[in-house]
């Protein structure tokens, strides 16, 4: 994906494309298993881990589900891609799961793409603020959600 005075446009390789698939793929299923490397599973590792979600630095333990629901930072891009797909209700409930499950039926087709592109998008971003101490503007990771939505319904 590169960014232009344009806009974002994404180089159509198969072979970029279907790398990238397999490892949002391998990113959902530890989401679903909770085994990404929050700072709850590093700690039960006993690696270390700093302090506080890296988001929105007010919560003292940052979780899957802090980090993807609860947390401000997530709540404001899931609101924003409410009002972009039209969706009227997201139901907020307190593990990532059940609102994946729970938004299918009310959301439809796109759900699974749209919550995908989503949760990758904000994994993608934490560790951007984690490991490069960079945090990209909402309108950033909205373009990007958006042309990875377009690009996975496309590819379906």
């Amino acid at each position: 994906m590169k960014s232009t005075g344009r806009g974002v446009y994404i180089q159509r390789s198969t072979k970029r494309v279907s790398v990238q698939t397999s490892t949002v793929r391998i990113f959902l299923w530890l989401l679903l298993q909770d085994r990404l490397l929050t700072q709850n599973n590093l700690l039960i590792r006993n690696w270390p881990a700093n302090d506080g979600c890296p988001c929105c630095f007010d919560h003292p333990l940052e979780t899957a589900t802090h980090l993807f629901l609860l947390c401000p930072f997530a709540n404001s891009i899931w609101n924003r891609v409410r009002h972009l797909y039209n969706i009227t209700t997201l139901l907020f409930t307190e593990d990532v799961i059940a609102f994946w499950l729970r938004n299918r039926p009310t959301v439809g087709v796109k759900w699974d793409t749209i919550w995908a592109a989503t949760t990758w998008t904000i994994w993608k971003e934490r560790n951007n603020r984690i490991f490069k101490s960079v945090a990209r503007p909402s309108f950033l990771l909205m373009q990007e959600i958006t042309t990875l939505v377009d690009l996975w319904i496309t590819l379906a």
